[in-house]
């Protein structure tokens, strides 16, 4: 209908869709994103922290060195 009536108010409708469309985009391109990162890291423990892979006495002999 745009390329056939040219008048402002579908121009304007036009405009205004291809802006939702590209944010619609934007949104799918981030949710992909989202669940490629969710993939990959199941095989990674994120709640194990480095603390409880470390001998207390590096870290006390650390804080000592470094204040």
């Amino acid at each position: 209908d745009a390329k056939v009536l040219k008048d402002a108010k579908t121009k304007k409708v036009v405009e205004s869709k291809k802006k939702a469309v590209q944010r619609l985009e934007e949104q799918l391109m981030k949710l992909e994103v989202q669940a490629t990162d969710r993939e990959e890291n199941k095989q990674i423990a994120l709640g194990t922290s480095k603390l409880n892979y470390l001998d207390p006495r590096i870290t006390v002999a650390w804080c000592k060195k470094w204040g």
